[in-house]
């Protein structure tokens, strides 16, 4: 039993190293057989796949350049249009700031001049620049030589305030002011000096009546917006056609 079993051992190797051989021998005849036909086919074939690969990357790549050129013209159309309408809301905004400034809701600062106008012996000027109409025909007489914004004592001057006497005071915008009363003009100063010292005899008039003035050029003049305006009652707006 013992002879058979190292008999075993002995031979169990060479059979098995037979067997790889045979193995490895059948690998070599089928590597040896392949047809180079076959394989160069193989290879065309792989080529042919790599250059589609190739050609639809590239046509993608087409694609996407022509969507990004597409966008981009959509953009500068909207840029563009973008700026069309900021050009408009800005004219807009202009023109609700000017009417702001001509209504008088705006405080203001520029060239002009301030003038003083009281009684010699501290008396009380109001009825007779009242009665004598010497504030309406100056402030009507300064608009006319280059005077833009006005105000008197504080109170703003607008096409829509009323100048009259209440009693033993004058009132402008419907709030009482007492003299002095200080005029403050921005304006063109060359036509506003022009003005003081050639056209007008209004100064002269006042002197006459016991009232003093007293004229300061400056280069900035202040007039506050308006504090108090005359409701409106019988104005109502119409739609545009």
């Amino acid at each position: 039993m013992k002879k058979i079993s190292k008999k075993l051992m002995i031979f169990l190797p060479f059979t098995l190293l037979g067997l790889g051989l045979a193995l490895h021998l059948g690998e070599i005849d089928k590597i040896d057989n392949i047809n180079p036909d076959r394989i160069q086919d193989q290879v065309i074939i792989t080529t042919e796949v790599q250059q589609q690969e190739v050609e639809n990357l590239t046509r993608i790549n087409d694609d996407i350049k022509d969507r990004i050129a597409a966008i981009n013209e959509q953009i500068d159309a909207f840029e563009d249009e973008r700026a069309a309408d900021n050009i408009l809301l800005q004219q807009l905004r202009n023109q609700v700031e000017n009417t702001r400034q001509q209504l008088g809701h705006r405080p203001l600062a520029g060239p002009g001049l301030t003038i003083t106008l009281e009684g010699k012996n501290d008396d009380n000027i109001a009825h007779i620049v009242a009665q004598r109409r010497f504030l309406l025909n100056l402030v009507n007489e300064l608009k006319a030589f280059g005077g833009e914004v006005i105000s008197i004592n504080g109170e703003r001057i607008t096409v829509r305030s009323d100048i009259t006497l209440a009693g033993n005071h004058i009132n402008i915008n419907s709030t009482a002011i007492a003299p002095p009363y200080i005029i403050d003009v921005i304006g063109n100063k060359t036509q506003l000096n022009r003005y003081i010292k050639y056209r007008t005899i209004i100064f002269d008039q006042m002197e006459e009546e016991g009232i003093e003035s007293e004229i300061i050029f400056s280069e900035e003049v202040q007039v506050p917006a308006i504090t108090r305006e005359r409701p409106t009652q019988f104005l109502r707006f119409e739609e545009a056609e």
